[in-house]
């Protein structure tokens, strides 16, 4: 029986490992270097990855593996991994950029679009609090395995990162919390990178996709944004075939070569917010296009 469903999943378990190893030798004592934290930082950002890889696709074939991998990926993401999946697999798919998507890009409308990028994520978490509680609610009704392995990751996770706050606190504050904060914001904050400027209306344009093969190999495909909110079930080692069947029909102002470079260009200099594309919805709302 084959352990893992796609044997390209062993770049995941890697990069877990990796990701788990570097806190546990700087939370003991091993080794301490500011590089560690933020290779620490840049390896919870991936594990973020993983963990929604793993909720669209399952990781392994046997349930019970997946059960235990998600209590990894926890320690890994600072949350119950399974959390995330009210806020992206029942909210942001279903709702992509429209007005009852907890993650649309317009929660923020600065001026000044780095801070929109700056304080994306904080946002929108403040936007699904006040969600969470009915979604829940829904998940035990409605989805009672999903629930039960809620409670199954909160109570592994929890009291384990309370142990470790209490026999050192500087070490799990430093090594775990900052960067738990940093995957968490990164993993938020590509979503406003994503979508901003994009048309949520649209079959295909709804994305804008980052496609280089090195930030790809990293990012476990994750560049190719718009296959994947076409082929959400489909798993990571699929979305370039997908990709390369859309590419002629996607547009390719959104088909950008490097994240970096991007990122630099959208929000450093010139730093110029995309046009937003009004929905019928944002037309009845106090819905501005904003410009740095």
């Amino acid at each position: 029986m084959k352990l893992l469903r796609y044997s390209q999943d062993a770049r995941s378990l890697a990069f877990l490992a990796v990701s788990l190893g570097l806190t546990a030798v700087q939370w003991s004592g091993l080794a301490n270097h500011w590089t560690l934290v933020l290779g620490s930082c840049a390896f919870a950002f991936i594990a973020c990855v993983i963990n929604h890889n793993h909720q669209h696709h399952p990781t392994f074939t046997a349930p019970s593996a997946n059960r235990l991998f998600g209590v990894l990926l926890s320690y890994a993401t600072g949350q119950p991994a399974c959390a995330i999946i009210p806020m992206h697999n029942r909210n942001h798919h279903q709702h992509n950029n429209q007005r009852e998507d907890h993650v649309r890009t317009s929660l923020v409308r600065f001026r000044w679009n780095l801070l929109n990028l700056l304080v994306f994520p904080i946002v929108a978490v403040r936007e699904f609090a006040s969600a969470k509680r009915e979604h829940l609610r829904r998940w035990q009704e409605d989805e009672p395995e999903n629930y039960r392995q809620l409670r199954w990751e909160r109570w592994l996770f929890y009291p384990g990162l309370i142990a470790l706050l209490i026999a050192g606190p500087l070490e799990t504050v430093l090594y775990l919390g900052v960067p738990y904060l940093a995957g968490q914001w990164g993993i938020l904050a590509i979503n406003l990178v994503q979508h901003d400027g994009c048309d949520p209306n649209s079959q295909y344009e709804h994305s804008r996709d980052f496609t280089s093969r090195l930030l790809n190999w990293w990012l476990l495909n994750n560049g190719y944004h718009c296959a994947h909110h076409i082929a959400p079930n489909a798993h990571w080692s699929q979305l370039p075939r997908i990709h390369a069947k859309l590419e002629s029909k996607l547009d390719p102002r959104q088909q950008c070569p490097s994240l970096f470079g991007e990122l630099s260009r959208r929000y450093v200099w010139p730093g110029q917010r995309a046009c937003q594309v009004k929905t019928d919805w944002q037309k009845t709302t106090d819905w501005q296009e904003t410009r740095s």
